[in-house]
């Protein structure tokens, strides 16, 4: 994968949500640990993008878009955001061996 083309996870947050803190707290460990290079992280609040958040379909906080797909609608376990992200770079990595033949 070429670094200017990164997968693009998209988190949306209310500062008057109670488990968002903690979710970008995890998210952002979650990328470090698979590998910040790959992807792009964004922290969108929901209140100040209000028509950003109803085009992503996003009913509740935290949400969670990979490559402007909604994959959370509540906020997963650690364990599963690993397995959510490490499947989108495998998938992502595939896609563009698949370019490159």
């Amino acid at each position: 994968m070429s670094k200017d083309k990164k997968i693009k996870v998209e988190c949306f947050t209310s500062n008057l949500c109670s488990n968002c803190k903690q979710a970008k707290t995890v998210l952002t460990e979650v990328i470090e640990v698979i590998g910040a290079e790959y992807f792009e992280l964004e922290f969108i609040d929901v209140i100040k993008n209000i028509d950003r958040s109803v085009e992503a379909g996003v009913l509740t906080t935290p949400s969670l878009l990979v490559n402007l797909q909604l994959v959370c609608s509540t906020f997963p376990s650690p364990a599963a955001l690993n397995e959510i992200l490490k499947t989108s770079l495998n998938d992502y990595c595939q896609q563009a061996a698949i370019r490159d033949i």
